[in-house]
């Protein structure tokens, strides 16, 4: 009688040993838990969330809703994605290897974007692997922070990135390809010193560049316009103070449509410029993104 007593004895301990774990499982407030590992995370990397509304659920997927998410930038901080939704999904077993894996969907800026971040610790260093897909984004809304002077593009932007931070963290020794394409927009308000660009509407902007230890190299860059056809290569070096700063060392190959719009051909005599077999003039464009010249 005492083994069947002791017998039962195990097993009412077993059951209840069940059933806090269960009660454990269903009612773990694993919603709090996940958000304040979300914020300490924030506070580590120095970026700021804001959002209406937190779902979460097992084993470790959230959703913002809507949300914006800022970088520090100088003495104030600038916002890098604004929408209606983020999803992120994060790998547990990478938590435990000292990494972060996570893959994330977000709808905004009327289109969609699709990713993964891979960061290795010390989290605030930065350093790690990050994929970017977007489709159909209104370009004027990502870039609106980012404006200079009165200048407005507009277009529906896709494309594609993989960039690699190394274990430094340092942000200027980053390395990857970027790959977008920018169609049916228009263009505002452009300066180029040598060049009298009009307001003027895009049929395409074609864009691939590579990203090496600061230095981003443009492969290509076809723009088909109504007033001129363009191809662009060449390199910028990215100053880390000030993005709008970096200096061009770029090569333009530009051709006028039409009747000459831009009086491409008035300009290319200035310059000592003949055009090719295709009817392409070439030019330097130097100077920064804040003040490009055309020479």
């Amino acid at each position: 009688m005492k083994g069947n007593h002791g017998g039962f004895s195990i097993l009412y301990v077993l059951y209840g040993l069940f059933l806090f774990c269960l009660l454990l499982l269903i009612f773990f407030p694993y919603g709090r838990l996940a958000e304040s590992l979300i914020h300490r995370f924030s506070e580590e990397r120095k970026i700021t969330m804001r959002y209406d509304h937190f779902d979460f659920h097992l084993p470790l997927r959230c959703s913002f809703q809507p949300v914006e998410i800022l970088l520090p930038n100088g003495d104030g901080q600038i916002p890098i994605y604004r929408g209606n939704l983020l999803s992120l999904r994060v790998s547990p077993w990478s938590l435990f290897r000292g990494r972060v894996r996570a893959d994330f969907q977000g709808k905004g800026y009327g289109g969609t974007l699709s990713g993964s971040v891979r960061i290795r610790r010390p989290f605030s260093s930065g350093a790690g692997k990050y994929f970017l897909q977007v489709a159909q984004l209104r370009i004027e809304d990502v870039l609106s922070p980012f404006y200079l002077r009165d200048f407005k593009i507009d277009g529906r932007l896709s494309g594609e990135g993989t960039i690699r931070v190394p274990e430094e963290g340092r942000y200027l020794k980053a390395t990857g390809k970027i790959t977008a394409s920018l169609k049916n927009g228009s263009v505002r308000n452009i300066l180029i010193q040598g060049l009298d660009l009009p307001d003027f509407n895009f049929q395409a902007i074609e864009v691939k560049t590579d990203l090496r230890e600061g230095v981003l190299r443009i492969r290509k860059c076809h723009v088909a316009s109504d007033i001129l056809l363009a191809e662009i290569d060449g390199e910028v070096r990215l100053d880390a103070r000030d993005i709008r700063e970096s200096p061009l060392n770029l090569t333009a190959h530009l051709k006028a449509q039409a009747d000459d719009p831009i009086n491409l051909k008035g300009v290319a005599r200035f310059f000592h410029k003949t055009p090719d077999s295709k009817g392409y003039y070439s030019f330097r464009i130097q100077g920064t993104f804040r003040n490009p010249q055309l020479l």
